[in-house]
């Protein structure tokens, strides 16, 4: 009798853990002034919210109408009180700005991009924030990693996986990355830069791309190996 009855607790504790497990990433609809709706509304937003870790959750938003990616945020509570991590902002699907908030204030570098006069993302406008406050502006010009592997076509041939709903949908794009490769040739921050038809193809390039960490060729300076950015195109194209 008490063996059955230390069965049935421990069934119990363990059915309360498991309901108190919250499964990610979630969705939610929102309307253009970001608050949550039952139905997806063609003018707000689609947000997917992430648990990175225990103190970090990501929040991505997505234009209802196109599914372009409009910001990207991360906070320190999944009540999005906190900011606290990288945070990045978007026109119409490109990559706008970009930097980092400590405990709700800026800190640190701010990248701030214009695409109508620079194609080639090698040159941004900074501004230096500490504890919220400008102190800084500056020309951040980044020099491009030459070459990387050359078996890379190879290798997404091997990894990439096309999402099944994608395949039956006929949807097909072109997803493109900011990549920041380390001097060791492993990926530091990955961005998204041009967002594909649809956020299932993005997710995936994104998982093909951190798999790839380690054997990027970093750019040279002065015979140096020094930490850089690069763009990378993933295309998904149905045969």
């Amino acid at each position: 009798m008490k063996k059955l009855i230390l069965l049935i607790i421990i069934i119990n504790v363990n059915f309360l853990q498991a309901q108190q497990t919250e499964a990610y990433p979630k969705l939610f609809y929102l309307n253009k002034k970001f608050e949550t709706v039952k139905k997806i509304d063609m003018r707000g937003y689609i947000l997917e919210i992430d648990k990175l870790n225990d103190s970090s959750f990501q929040f991505l938003y997505y234009l209802s109408s196109t599914h372009q990616i409009d910001k990207m945020e991360t906070y320190r509570n999944v009540d999005d009180t906190i900011g606290n991590g990288l945070f990045a902002y978007y026109t119409k699907g490109i990559l706008d700005s970009m930097g980092y908030v400590q405990n709700g204030k800026r800190n640190g570098k701010w990248s701030f991009y214009n695409f109508k006069k620079n194609k080639n993302f090698n040159t941004a406008n900074a501004k230096i924030y500490y504890d919220g406050k400008l102190i800084e502006t500056q020309v951040d010009t980044s020099v491009l990693p030459p070459k990387y592997n050359e078996g890379f076509r190879k290798y997404l041939e091997k990894y990439l996986t096309y999402p099944s709903f994608a395949q039956d949908n006929k949807i097909q794009g072109i997803v493109e990355f900011i990549i920041e490769v380390n001097i060791d040739g492993s990926l530091g921050n990955q961005y998204i830069l041009t967002q594909s038809p649809h956020y299932l193809l993005d997710k995936a390039a994104l998982r093909v791309i951190k798999r790839s960490s380690g054997n990027w060729q970093p750019a040279i300076i002065n015979g140096v190996p020094t930490t850089a950015l690069f763009t990378q195109k993933i295309t998904f194209r149905l045969l």
